[in-house]
């Protein structure tokens, strides 16, 4: 079969690296915080990679089928005259005479009279002997009606046979014999029966009909009068049943009998012919010439002679057959066969290449016979010799004179399928196929319709019509289903379905082809690509791997390698690819895929993160074939490498090679990027839009224009050049209506209005990104951030709905999870605290491990708390505690959990809860526990314990001055309760002169004076 092309370009769909380069931030409880800045990562690759090898399968070529016109259809052979096989004298039983008892009317009725049946019988005897045969027929006739059990019954139906057929009406002595055949087994002449009724069926031309009765009448009656007969008659009936085996066995019987010896010489003939007929030419040959040499001077020594040459012809023994044709025309100058026997010599000259010759033997045949029928069959030997010497003008020319002059020759079908497979060998599908379907309609019939019908099919192939092509190869395989290129026909109707997309129907056509099919390894190949194609590669594996280990000679082998290795690189069998490749150019070292090969191996080093050896094994590709169809992808490959290397200069240098050598190939617009990707990861923004610029305002567009344009978006971000991004990012969108990317400008956006404090016009371009996308990721995510913005705004009743609709159609845990604490937060934010605890209680249920845990356990208490719900509450700080008692949001729990103590009364374990949380919090919340600590000693009427405890927060905390001028106000009031006044009023003379807030120093300035008036009275 013929070699696969090595690929020419990768045409398989390559998948993103990157995938969204948009997020959706975290979610926290407490206050919110800020929105970080996009960030990228550390190498930026825009666009598609190929993650996958999976490429277009490179389209086989048929090859050249046997051409068409090996034989003359229906052998050129004149049939020899089979009128001299009709019976030489039909045998019947002898019969005595009956005597003068029956001689005339009156002596036959007292014969009836006295001898009944049998009587009856010899009336009818010896009327059939003195060939009264109607009167016979009479007699047989009444012994039938008045003897119905008479044992003469069998005897006198075969007779009354007889006279029919004296009488010529074979109808009814065919029936008479079979009744005798059918109802009397046991009747002395069922051997006289059997043997006429074969004797009737060979005179009607039914020789099918004659041959069972003949059969039986030998292995039943062996030793019947009528067997000698019998064998002949079989023999000639096998004969004209086309039963050429079987006759020529029964001839040879013939010649070994006893009594057979008196027509040897018409055993000996029709043995050959039969053996000629049946195609087993060597053994005809043989008995052509026994004829020949035991009777020289027979009738038939003239056929025999021409049956002898045909034999030689067709046993392709041409100079031994132009001899006796020769001796032929001697010997018989004026022979009735010489039109055959001069198309005949042209036959064995064409095939000896005596071409002038042959062409002399052709003027004389149309000297001689100028109408001839075989003068066709001359002109058809004369094209199929051109023809086979590739000289198709000469070929065609002949064909075209042919079916001109002889249009209703039976070789005109022949010569429309010559010119059908030069016009084939030419190009020209659609001509051959209408002169295939000429041939066809002609009456072309056997072998040469097989490859005519298959050559249709092939044409269409041609064509790349896989429809007509497929239903083509489906009727050749139903037609001959026996044919030896059933093999063949499976394997291309496999290719023809596999080119139309229809992959189950072609994996089960190239399993239709036999195992010893030469094609199966073709086939296997095939099934493997179905696979390949379907992405199923663990099976694809094991299909190229048969070939590979099972079929060392097969032409497909170093293809069916190449596709392993790539199999085996999506497997992620980096290691089995490398070394599949290898073994491809140590097995194949002259093999055409070698630079692909290698090419190969650069790829997968480079995708299994050794760019060092990728750029190592590329490098030295690309210096030893520089103008190979591989060598442009080798060099995107390894400025690819030199990315990975963070060598951008170098990376850059491939990147223009790649566009100098394919200036406008799909590989130009991946390099174009990759220039564009190399300046932007550098920091060179404003050459990185330039270069992204080349490829999109390149006419046409092509698959890598969105991601330039994409490009140009994320460095004009960098450049803060944010009206330009937005600008340019609306028109990505409006050019890229349909393109993954657009919904990622369009979230993009609104996260820029959501960065630059613009909530409302984040709202609106989040709800685009919702309504113009519907389904997503960031579908899912733009419902998220909306709820945010309302949450932040403490818009509930709206932020629930967005929370709502988010996990609604959340897909991922993390959308679910946020999406649920979003709706606790909602619920509770619109006071509906039993909703909100459940809500909370669901994701700390369904995502016990989240980082949301912790808040939701804080909202879920503060909930309980404000529901009234004391004791739950408590749980649930304490539950907050014992999950991490280290934790920051541990502190806010302490306090919280010291607050519900203290609320109890349990002032002491209040107090050890405020302690731990001014051990752990931050500032503002030990500022706040250490308040809480000297109201809990106040609360216990310890005022001067609470006193020293309240004034710690003045010292520790002066910035908190919230928690100062409360805990200053307390100690106050606790000095009071002692009656302290002195201390007490130096506490409130700090308030006024420290604490900022007016109403706090008039406050304290009128205690003052009351505080002196106690004091002036002596209280």
């Amino acid at each position: 079969m013929p070699r696969c092309l090595p690929f020419r370009r990768l045409a398989a769909p390559l998948l993103l690296l990157l995938g969204l380069l948009g997020w959706h931030p975290d979610l926290w409880g407490g206050e919110r915080e800020e929105k970080p800045p996009l960030k990228l990562p550390e190498v930026v690759i825009l666009g598609q990679d190929v993650s996958v090898l999976k490429e277009a399968k490179t389209r086989l070529e048929p090859q050249p089928l046997t051409p068409a016109m090996k034989e003359v259809p229906g052998e050129a052979k004149q049939k020899i005259d089979l009128s001299s096989l009709e019976q030489s004298g039909k045998t019947a039983p002898a019969v005595s005479s009956p005597g003068c008892l029956f001689g005339n009317a009156f002596t036959g009725s007292l014969a009836r009279a006295f001898l009944g049946d049998e009587a009856e019988y010899k009336v009818g005897l010896s009327r059939y002997q003195t060939g009264e045969y109607r009167g016979a027929l009479e007699a047989f006739a009444r012994l039938r009606v008045d003897y119905p059990q008479s044992p003469f019954r069998g005897a006198s139906l075969y007779w009354e046979g007889e006279a029919y057929f004296r009488l010529g009406q074979l109808d009814k002595a065919l029936a008479a014999y079979q009744q005798v055949v059918q109802n009397y087994p046991r009747e002395r002449v069922r051997d006289y029966a059997l043997y006429s009724a074969a004797d009737v069926h060979l005179r009607r031309q039914q020789p099918a009909e004659a041959v069972p009765l003949l059969r039986e009448l030998l292995s039943k009656y062996p030793t019947s009068p009528v067997v000698g007969h019998a064998r002949r008659y079989l023999a000639e009936a096998l004969f004209r049943t086309a039963q050429y085996a079987e006759a020529a066995e029964a001839y040879a019987q013939l010649l070994t009998s006893r009594n057979g010896g008196s027509d040897q010489p018409h055993a000996l003939f029709w043995r050959a012919e039969s053996l000629f007929q049946q195609g087993a030419f060597e053994q005809a040959e043989q008995a052509y010439r026994e004829l020949l040499r035991a009777y020289p001077q027979d009738p038939r020594v003239e056929e025999a002679m021409y049956g002898l040459g045909w034999a030689q012809l067709n046993a392709r023994k041409h100079r031994s057959a132009l001899e006796t044709f020769e001796r032929l025309q001697v010997a018989f100058p004026n022979t009735h066969l010489l039109e055959s026997v001069l198309y005949a010599q042209v036959k064995a000259q064409l095939a000896l290449q005596y071409i002038q010759a042959a062409q002399g033997t052709y003027r004389q045949l149309l000297k001689a016979f100028p109408m001839g029928k075989w003068v066709e069959a001359a002109t058809s030997e004369f094209a199929w010799a051109a023809y086979q010497t590739r000289d198709y003008a000469t070929a065609g020319a002949l064909a075209q004179q042919l079916m001109a002059k002889h249009p209703r020759s039976p070789f005109v079908p022949a010569a429309h399928a010559m010119r059908g497979d030069i016009l084939y060998q030419d190009g020209r599908f659609a001509e051959a196929i209408e002169a295939y379907r000429k041939a066809e309609q002609g009456g072309l019939e056997g072998a040469i319709l097989e490859t005519v019908l298959l050559k249709q099919a092939l044409a269409s192939y041609q064509l790349r019509d896989y429809a007509t092509a497929a239903a083509e190869l489906d009727r050749f395989l139903q037609t001959f289903s026996r044919s030896s290129y059933v093999g063949e026909a499976a394997f291309w109707l496999g290719e023809t379905r596999f080119y139309n997309q229809q992959l189950r129907q072609a994996l089960q056509a190239y399993q239709r082809v036999p195992a010893g099919s030469p094609r199966y390894p073709d086939a296997l190949y095939g099934a493997g690509w179905v696979s390949y194609q379907g992405s199923e590669w663990p099976k694809a594996a094991a299909q190229f791997e048969q070939v590979v280990h099972k079929y060392p000679e097969a032409p497909i082998r170093p293809e069916a390698l190449y596709r392993l290795g790539e199999v085996q690189y999506n497997l992620k069998n980096f290691e089995a690819a490398l070394a599949t490749y290898q073994r491809l150019l140590r097995e194949y070292p002259q093999e055409q895929l070698v630079p692909n090969a290698r090419a190969r191996i650069g790829w997968v080093q480079y995708k299994k993160g050794d760019t060092a050896k990728a750029i190592l094994d590329l490098s030295a590709l690309v210096q030893e074939y520089p103008n190979h169809p591989i060598t442009a992808e080798a060099r995107y490959w390894l400025g690819m490498s030199y990315m990975g290397e963070k060598q951008f200069e170098r990376a850059r240098a491939e990147f223009e090679e790649v566009l100098a050598l394919r200036p406008s190939s799909p590989l130009a617009g991946q390099a174009l990027l990759r220039l564009g990707d190399s300046f932007y990861n550098q920091g060179k923004f404003a050459q990185a839009v330039e270069a992204y610029s080349r490829l999109a305002n390149r006419t046409p567009s092509d698959a890598y224009t969105p991601d330039a344009d994409y490009g140009i978006l994320l460095s004009l971000y960098q450049l803060r050049r944010f009206e330009d991004y937005y600008t340019r990012a609306r028109a990505f969108i409006e050019r890229h209506t349909t393109h993954p990317l657009s919904v990622t400008v369009l979230y993009q956006i609104a996260e820029l209005f959501e960065a630059e404090k613009r909530p409302q016009r984040a709202l609106d371009t989040y709800q685009e990104v919702i309504t113009r996308f519907g389904q997503g990721d960031l579908v899912e995510a733009a419902h998220l951030r909306r709820g945010e913005i309302f949450a932040g705004e403490g818009n509930w009743s709206a932020a629930l709905t967005e929370y709502q609709q988010t996990l609604a159609k959340a897909t991922s845990d993390a959308i679910q999870v946020d999406a649920l604490y979003g709706i606790a937060r909602s619920q509770h934010g619109l006071k509906l605290y039993g909703p909100a605890v459940e809500t909370y209680r669901r994701v700390l249920t369904e995502f016990p491990g989240n980082r949301l845990v912790t808040a939701s356990l804080q909202g879920m208490a503060q909930a309980l708390l404000q529901a009234g719900h004391t004791a739950e509450a408590k749980r649930a700080w304490q539950e907050l505690i014992e999950r991490g008692p280290k934790d920051p949001a541990a502190v806010e729990a302490y306090v919280e959990l010291g607050l519900l103590l203290q609320s109890d009364g349990e002032h002491q374990h209040a107090i050890e809860q405020f302690g731990r949380a001014v051990a752990q919090g931050p500032p503002e919340v030990a500022a706040r526990a250490q308040y809480e600590i000297g109201r809990s000693h106040t609360l216990l009427k310890s005022y001067q314990q609470g006193a020293l405890e309240l004034l710690k927060v003045a010292y520790l905390y002066p910035q908190q001055q919230r928690w100062v001028q409360r805990a200053l106000f307390q100690a106050a009031a606790n000095y009071e309760q002692e009656r302290k006044w002195e201390e007490a009023l130096a506490i409130y003379r700090k308030i006024v002169k420290e604490v900022p807030g007016a109403e706090a120093r008039e406050q304290a300035s009128q205690k003052i004076e009351q505080l002196k008036k106690k004091l002036e009275s002596g209280a």
